[in-house]
């Protein structure tokens, strides 16, 4: 059970990672295509 729940932790810190750079690249762009 702890195993499973350790792979569950990582592969939902792995989506929060994708979230944030995603995040980052839209406002990143945005900023580039205001100036």
């Amino acid at each position: 059970v702890e195993l499973a729940l350790a792979k569950g932790k990582k592969l939902y810190d792995k989506r929060q990672d994708m979230a944030k750079k995603d995040a980052q690249r839209r406002i990143e762009r945005e900023m580039s295509g205001r100036y």
